[in-house]
């Protein structure tokens, strides 16, 4: 995001951005030119009471159809979703001043609003641009503020070669020290005891084993069929063929 403020200082300052905040471009122009200047602290408890609807922000640029509000002031709103961005955007300018090990209460020595790109909306509102506005802050120590030390990061300690052994607890009993060296020396023992009694024991020689006799099963015999006699009326058929037929016929007549 593309920013028009040019001395800026790492050293003293810290910086924020909100590229695509879902707002009006011509709020956030009121509302930044509000707080421009203000020291942090005082500004979140203003956005604070916006959102409450307890203050109004005066309109001084854009203020067609805008109505009168309590105070000093003419024209004026309570723009509670744009408050409500700013006040994120001042936190989080805050927190990554901290981070940086800078002191608190800073002061807003720059902050603008820009148009950023607007997406057209879909479905029924197709046609309709969305709001998006660019917003970028920046946060610049004062004679006041107080730097916080730093929390120094805890490295790591890399060793070489061989692990050292680790060191006992104050306190602990000295049964604690010698249960692992009791432990070692009776694996030992039970490790020569094992193989003493392998020399010992006589060489058996294994016996190999008998197969299983196989039981074989019985054959079942086949029996003859009897055949059957042919029935009489198997013998007196008639014959198929013409030629038979006669001669059937002839033997009859005999």
């Amino acid at each position: 995001m593309k920013t028009s403020f040019t001395s800026y200082k790492p050293e003293t300052m810290a910086r924020a951005a909100f590229p695509d905040a879902p707002i009006s471009f011509k709020t956030s122009i009121e509302v930044a030119k509000r707080i421009r200047g203000m020291m942090t602290d005082k500004a979140e408890r203003y956005l604070e009471a916006v959102v409450a609807k307890k203050e109004a922000v005066p309109f001084t640029r854009f203020t067609n159809a805008v109505g009168h509000r309590k105070g000093a002031m003419a024209a004026g709103r309570y723009p509670v979703k744009a408050a409500s961005v700013f006040l994120k955007l001042i936190r989080l300018g805050v927190a990554n001043a901290e981070n940086k090990g800078l002191g608190t209460p800073l002061r807003i020595v720059h902050i603008s609003a820009q148009q950023a790109s607007q997406p057209m909306h879909a479905g029924r509102r197709r046609g309709i641009a969305m709001k998006r506005t660019g917003l970028d802050l920046v946060l610049a120590e004062t004679e006041g503020s107080k730097r916080q030390p730093r929390k120094a990061k805890k490295e790591k300690a890399v060793t070489t070669g061989a692990a050292s052994p680790a060191e006992p607890k104050k306190g602990a009993s000295t049964n604690a020290e010698t249960e692992p060296e009791k432990r070692r020396e009776s694996e030992t023992e039970d490790a020569e005891t094992e193989d003493v009694k392998a020399e010992t024991r006589p060489e058996q020689k294994a016996e190999p084993k008998k197969a299983a006799p196989v039981q074989s099963r019985p054959v079942p015999k086949k029996t003859a069929k009897p055949k059957a006699e042919k029935a009489e009326s198997d013998i007196h058929k008639e014959p198929k063929s013409k030629e038979a037929k006669k001669a059937h016929d002839h033997e009859d007549v005999n």
